[in-house]
């Protein structure tokens, strides 16, 4: 059952990803009342996404569908050379995105790694 009081939240958020010693997904959103960019989210600087050592060679990424007019659309993002950037526009700094809208929920695919691990990234309101 869900219950609106009508607050905002207005106090930091934890995000719990999941490391696995095989690529696996983490669905997260944040509870925000307005979008949320790429970088404001915290992902990358919470240790959440780790830097690709090429365009080509992504060791993560965070993939955001949208329903719209056309249908479903897929845009996939990921941080390489200091930036934020997305399959398709490559070199252009992505991280002023607005990813995160309230009520929707992206996937993080992350990399394989040694061991199993949990992150929390903390997430600052924008507003």
């Amino acid at each position: 059952m869900v219950c609106n009081s009508g607050r905002v939240p207005a106090a930091k958020h934890a995000v719990q990803i999941d490391v696995a010693t095989t690529k696996n997904d983490n669905w997260i959103s944040l509870d925000r009342p307005v979008p949320v960019t790429l970088t404001q989210s915290g992902i990358f600087e919470g240790g959440g996404i780790a830097v690709s050592p090429s365009r080509f060679n992504r060791t993560d990424e965070l993939f955001v569908y949208e329903v719209g007019p056309s249908g479903l659309t897929v845009a996939t993002y990921y941080y390489f050379s200091g930036k934020w950037e997305k399959v398709g526009a490559t070199g252009v700094d992505q991280g002023a995105t607005e990813v995160f809208k309230p009520g929707q929920g992206v996937i993080l695919r992350k990399a394989a790694a040694g061991a199993n691990a949990t992150i929390f990234i903390t997430n600052e309101p924008n507003y």
